[in-house]
């Protein structure tokens, strides 16, 4: 009897596992999977344009609001070191300001992204490791994420990327018997303006279609989409972070 019961109190873990396994595919897309273009402790944009975070040389975001068609909204706040490097991202319920999950950021010598963790707050067992790897130029190749239930590996996700003339044109996100391909358009500024994505999965194909929008100040205002919109919000101050390298919208 104990036997089945410690099963069922696995599968119970496994399932509660794939319930949010988009949403840390969503949050990491968002915000945590990140990397420089720009050596620590410089604006990210020392040429005064935008600075690929969706804003300006000299403004970061501070936080963004995530508003779901289909789920409870969530609220992220982030937090930066000296040298305008992002080390940690944490989520919550907007609505009941519950914690849900937290990020720890972690960067090579050289500024560029090393890892990051994602923690779920109710799931102590489960963690998402995503590592980052680069060419010679420190232009950003590929991600891959590990996840962990209690030490044991139970999925492995990958993220390739193609750049054209220093911006990222496209990146294809494949795992959990899934391909997710993201195809990025810019206006003559240089401003990501829509993002195309089509998923393939067990042979079903579906596409959606992103929009940015920008405050008067180029900063970015938010993102919309036919599933959630994403809100941010700037303060003065130095980033090294590229954000658009990252964000999949």
């Amino acid at each position: 009897m104990a036997t089945i019961q410690s099963s069922k109190k696995t599968d119970d873990r496994m399932n509660v596992k794939f319930t949010f396994k988009h949403f840390f595919i969503l949050m990491a897309s968002i915000m945590a999977a990140m990397t420089f273009t720009a050596c620590p402790g410089e604006d990210s944009d020392p040429d005064g344009g935008e600075n690929g975070s969706g804003g300006v040389a000299g403004k970061r975001y501070t936080s963004y609001v995530v508003n779901y068609s289909n789920s409870p909204d969530t609220r992220s706040e982030v937090s930066y070191d000296s040298n305008g490097l992002l080390i940690r991202n944490d989520v919550y319920y907007t609505e009941s300001s519950k914690r849900i999950m937290y990020e720890i950021i972690t960067s090579n010598p050289d500024g560029t992204l090393a890892k990051h963790e994602q923690y779920m707050e109710d799931m102590p067992g489960y963690k998402t490791v995503w590592e980052y790897s680069y060419d010679s130029n420190k232009t950003l190749l590929k991600r891959q994420g590990t996840t962990f239930m209690d030490g044991v590996v139970i999925g492995v996700t990958t993220m390739d990327y193609t750049f054209q003339n220093g911006r990222k044109i496209r990146d294809v996100l494949t795992g959990n018997n899934q391909v997710d391909v993201r195809e990025y358009n810019y206006d003559s500024n240089g401003r990501r303006t829509t993002t195309t994505h089509t998923t393939t999965s067990g042979g079903n194909v579906s596409t959606k279609q992103y929009t940015r929008i920008y405050n008067a100040d180029g900063t970015l205002q938010k993102v919309t989409g036919p599933d959630f919109t994403v809100i941010y919000t700037w303060e003065n101050g130095k980033t090294a972070w590229n954000y658009n390298n990252y964000c999949m919208w």
